[in-house]
């Protein structure tokens, strides 16, 4: 089982994919892995715990081949989902080499254990901070450019070019406001 994910380009144009992480399930007693190798109980402090992983970055048992066909569906999902900023999949990979995304993941945790995290920590890019500040910087300036491109009269009010003739009994707002 694999973990594809990335994050937007400085530009946008393109996901810059993390390396990918390998979960080894050869010790498990099903061949997947359930919330059992997520979390477990952590009965001194009486909360969750995140289980212990047998995990690898990057994964060793990727290919040429494979990361080709692993980049195209993370590409193509990332696009047919709407993705912005960031996309994560879990993916099982059958004994022919054939990825089968089984899971995007729409939640981002930038805690210093979380997937995401660790992966951009693989090739040295990115640690915790550096992901947060370069995934929030990019939905700010997204949002500033949207506020200042809208026309603040279409958020709830109309101008006066707008206000239909019949809205004020039959006369025109500018025929109303000569008349006052």
């Amino acid at each position: 089982e694999l973990r594809v994910g990335g994050i937007d380009s400085a530009d946008g144009a393109e996901l810059e994919l993390f390396p990918t992480m390998e979960y080894f399930l050869n010790n498990n007693l099903v061949p997947i892995r359930t919330s059992a190798n997520k979390l477990q109980t952590d009965n001194s402090q009486g909360g969750l715990a995140f289980a212990p992983t047998d995990r690898q970055i990057p994964a060793p048992n990727v290919d040429d081949s494979l990361m080709t066909k692993l980049k195209d569906l993370a590409v193509k999902s990332h696009h047919a989902l709407g993705c912005k900023h960031y996309s994560l999949y879990d993916v099982r990979v059958c004994p022919k080499g054939e990825p089968y995304f089984i899971e995007a993941c729409t939640y981002c945790s930038f805690s210093p254990r979380s997937v995401l995290v660790t992966m951009g920590r693989g090739d040295n890019k990115y640690d915790n901070k550096e992901l947060f500040y370069r995934l929030a910087n990019r939905a700010i300036a997204e949002h500033e450019a949207a506020r200042a491109s809208a026309n603040p009269q279409k958020k709830g009010m109309r101008s006066r070019n707008e206000i239909s003739p019949t809205s004020h009994g039959g006369t025109s707002t500018h025929a109303g406001l000569a008349a006052q």
